[in-house]
């Protein structure tokens, strides 16, 4: 059978023809890296997309919480959280360190703050001061006790884990024979404590040099770098003995009825005594716990079982430390907000160059439980 190409007779024979196909219009091709930067740009475009309504829904949450906390604070103001009314027995906790200034804790612009609201507030018929504090400084363990001391109203104390230095002398305002503890706390302390540092070998190790210039012999007192002469000791031990006699002197005001002057001079070792060993000393009335305390309290007032406990409106709240703004170092409260701020470098150095005469344990303490 001839082919095509074949040479015969006849006309060359052609392969079947195909129907014509329709012709579609040819696209110039993008260039190559067009399609890749288009499909990047869509995968951005939708995660910037989910990212910012992310964004907007998490602020739209903060607001909504921080709104609801803010009404929480308003209405504790104003004290529209308790719309219920009538006599009942107040309730200040003193927890942590005493220190004076302002801020959240056992400082003494808040504490003094909670006694004087308790004092003007009709509704309440005693106070409990609830105290779980290793002490503090001299100065602002006083100024609590002397605010404690001008109440006229019955100031119970319920003694909550630790009562020792500053917070004892603190309580010494209390209502006389009022002190209770639990049977597992700790009481005492009775003492004065202020701690130097002294850096000089270190310093002379590393090859640091100090140079001061002071216009008298006295004037560096306390400074880490050098060590306290031995007139500057027996000096700072005089001031010490000041103390030590300041507290002695409220615990005899306090605890006229259960110890004389001589035995709590003997007492004043700075130990810490098991509550029941402190009851047989004479330094608490009574072993309970806060509510039975509470319920003391309201019994004396006449209040029967069914009283309410009246708490202090100023105690800080999460959207305190949450609107934390700027000041001075450290914890402080200002118009019911607290700030906190880094000590810087210089604080730390003027803070071991400064001593201070604190009623204070520093034994082994679990620390505060409303901190």
């Amino acid at each position: 059978m001839p082919t095509l190409g074949d040479e015969g007779d006849g006309p060359p024979v052609l392969p079947p023809s195909r129907p014509p196909q329709p012709q579609r219009p040819i696209a110039a091709p993008p260039p190559p890296s067009s399609g890749r930067q288009r499909g990047k740009l869509a995968v951005l475009d939708h995660h910037c997309h989910d990212g910012w309504l992310f964004a907007a829904l998490f602020a739209c949450g903060l607001l909504f919480f921080a709104g609801l906390l803010s009404l929480g604070v308003f209405a504790a103001g104003l004290g529209l959280e308790d719309q219920a009314s009538g006599p009942g027995v107040g309730l200040i906790q003193l927890d942590g360190v005493i220190f004076q200034g302002e801020g959240i804790g056992a400082a003494t612009e808040r504490v003094t703050r909670d006694i004087e609201w308790m004092e003007e507030n009709d509704d309440v018929e005693a106070i409990v001061i609830e105290a779980n504090s290793p002490g503090g400084g001299v100065n602002a363990s006083d100024l609590i006790w002397n605010r404690l001391a001008q109440v006229e109203k019955p100031v119970y104390v319920s003694i909550n884990g630790l009562c020792a230095s500053g917070c004892y002398y603190i309580i010494m305002g209390a209502t006389p024979d009022q002190i209770y503890a639990t049977p597992n706390s700790l009481i005492g302390s009775i003492g004065v404590i202020s701690t130097f540092f002294n850096a000089q070998e270190l310093l002379d190790e590393i090859g640091v040099e100090v140079q001061v210039v002071v216009t008298g012999d006295s004037k560096d007192f306390g400074s880490f770098f050098r060590p306290l002469t031995e007139e500057e000791q027996a000096f700072w031990r005089e001031q010490i003995n000041y103390a030590l006699d300041n507290f002695i002197t409220r615990i005899a005001g306090g605890r006229a009825n259960h110890l004389t002057e001589a035995e709590i001079r003997a007492l004043a070792n700075g130990r810490v005594w098991y509550a029941s060993v402190a009851l047989d000393l004479g330094l608490i009335d009574g072993l309970l716990y806060p509510e039975d305390v509470l319920d003391l309290a309201a019994q004396d007032a006449g209040l029967g079982s069914n009283y309410r406990v009246i708490e202090s409106p100023f105690v800080p709240t999460v959207l305190d430390l949450f609107l934390a703004s700027d000041v001075p170092s450290g914890l402080a409260e200002f118009d019911g907000t607290v700030s906190v701020e880094v000590p810087q470098a210089q604080d730390w150095v003027d803070a071991l160059q400064q001593p201070e005469l604190q009623y204070r344990y520093l034994g082994p303490y679990s620390g505060a439980q409303n901190d």
